[in-house]
C-alpha cells in the first residue's frame, strides 16, 4: 500500500464493499413521472431518487477506488503497471472529489425540508438542478465529440482530469498535476516510457532488457517524493465520501443507509459543519416558508 493511512482507508472501503454485495435502486421512468399530478408524491419521488443517486455515487466511487488500489499493490514492483494504476487511481479519486465536494453540505442545508418532503408532510416543494446534474455527471458523463455535445446536456461531457485535480483547493501547489503529467508520459508511448530500456551514453545507443532493479528503484523514488501528496488527495476524497454517507444516514432510510459501525470511529473534520447545517435547516425551512421564498413544483 502507498501509506499506512491509505491502508486504513482501504480496510474501511473493503468493509463497505463486503456489506453491499448488491444494491438495487428503482427509478421511475420519466414519462410516468411527467404524468403524475400529486405534487407531494412528485416531490417525494424526486428527492428519494436524488438521495439514491448520491448513495450510488459514493458506493461506485469507493468500489472503483478499491480496484485501483488492488492494481497498485499487484504491480508494486512493475514500473509500467504501477504508474498506470497510480494514474488511474488519481483520476478516479479526483473525479469523485469533484462530484462529492458540495453534495453533503448541499443536502444538509435543506435536510429538514427534504426529510419533510420524503414523509409527504411539506407544502414546500423544492428541486435542485445543480445537485442533480452533478450526480448525473459522475454516473453518465463520457467523452463526447463536438458534434455529440450539441445534442446532450453539458453534464454528459466528461472533463479533463486536470480540471478535477485543480478543483481541489487543498492541493493547489501543482505537485499532483506534475505527478499526473509524469504518469501520463510513462503510460503513453513517449520518451519517458522508453527510458527503462534505452540508454545513450556518449555516442553509443544501448538497449538493455534487464530493468527489474531500476523499476523498483524508480517506484520507490516516486513514492518518496509524492506519497504525502497522494495521501493528502486520498484524505480529502475520503472525507467527502464519509461525509456524504453520514449525511445520508441521518435520513434513516434503508435504501441509502450504510452501517454506522463502519464509519463512526473515523475522524471526520467535515461532520461538525454538516451537523450544524442540519440543526439549522429547520429554521431555514420555517423562514423560507414564512416569506414564500420557495414553493416551485419539483421537476427533474
Amino acid at each position: 500500500m502507498i501509506s499506512d493511512k491509505i491502508s486504513k482507508y482501504y480496510t474501511l472501503i473493503s468493509s463497505i464493499k463486503d456489506a453491499n454485495i448488491e444494491r438495487t435502486y428503482i427509478f421511475m421512468p420519466n414519462d410516468d413521472y411527467a404524468k403524475m399530478t400529486d405534487s407531494l408524491e412528485v416531490s417525494k419521488i424526486y428527492w428519494h431518487e436524488m438521495l439514491c443517486r448520491a448513495h450510488i455515487v459514493v458506493l461506485v466511487s469507493l468500489f472503483r477506488t478499491k480496484r485501483w488500489l488492488d492494481s497498485i499493490n499487484a504491480t508494486r514492483l512493475e514500473y509500467y503497471g504501477f504508474c498506470s494504476s497510480l494514474r488511474g487511481m488519481i483520476e478516479s479519486v479526483a473525479d469523485s472529489f469533484y462530484t462529492l465536494q458540495s453534495v453533503p453540505l448541499t443536502i444538509a442545508h435543506d435536510f429538514y425540508t427534504i426529510n419533510k418532503i420524503l414523509q409527504k408532510e411539506s407544502s414546500v416543494l423544492i428541486h435542485h438542478e445543480k445537485l442533480e446534474n452533478t450526480l448525473l455527471h459522475f454516473i453518465q458523463a463520457t467523452k463526447l465529440s463536438q458534434t455529440q455535445r450539441q445534442g446532450y446536456p453539458s453534464f454528459y461531457n466528461a472533463k479533463q482530469t486536470k480540471e478535477y485535480l485543480e478543483s481541489i483547493k487543498e492541493i493547489s501547489d501543482g505537485r499532483l498535476v506534475f505527478l499526473y503529467d509524469t504518469l501520463c508520459q510513462i503510460s503513453h508511448p513517449a520518451y519517458e516510457s522508453n527510458s527503462l530500456f534505452l540508454f545513450k551514453p556518449d555516442n553509443r545507443t544501448i538497449v538493455c532488457s534487464d530493468s527489474e532493479a531500476m523499476e523498483e528503484s524508480l517506484i520507490n523514488a516516486m513514492l518518496k517524493s509524492f506519497s504525502n501528496d497522494i495521501e493528502h488527495l486520498f484524505n480529502v476524497y475520503m472525507v467527502n465520501c464519509i461525509s456524504t454517507i453520514q449525511c445520508l444516514n441521518k435520513f434513516n432510510i434503508v435504501d441509502f443507509m450504510t452501517s454506522p459501525e463502519l464509519i463512526n470511529d473515523l475522524p471526520n473534520p467535515g461532520l461538525g459543519e454538516i451537523d450544524n447545517l442540519i440543526n439549522n435547516s429547520k429554521a431555514i425551512y420555517e423562514r423560507d416558508l414564512a416569506i414564500g421564498k420557495r414553493g416551485a413544483s419539483s421537476t427533474r
